[in-house]
């Protein structure tokens, strides 16, 4: 895990696409913005949690694929 220092307006990119910006610091809770594209899912880690509970192996933009094999 990477742990950084921000302070507030201060972003952090990832592989140039997404942002991730320290909008206001209050007392026990930062506010952050995140700047994506579309397609990318960006979820709370309890919400992912939720969705894939109970079905290994699935991954971050998994619910929108078809569970269906396509045609041989």
């Amino acid at each position: 895990m990477l742990m950084l220092s921000r302070k507030e307006g201060e972003s952090i990119v990832i592989q140039g696409p997404i942002i991730i910006t320290v909008l206001k610091i209050r007392a026990h809770k930062v506010r952050i913005g995140i700047d994506a594209p579309k397609h990318i899912d960006v979820y709370r880690g309890e919400i992912f949690e939720a969705i894939t509970k109970g079905k290994p192996g699935r991954r971050l933009g998994a619910e929108n694929a078809s569970d269906e094999k396509p045609p041989s």
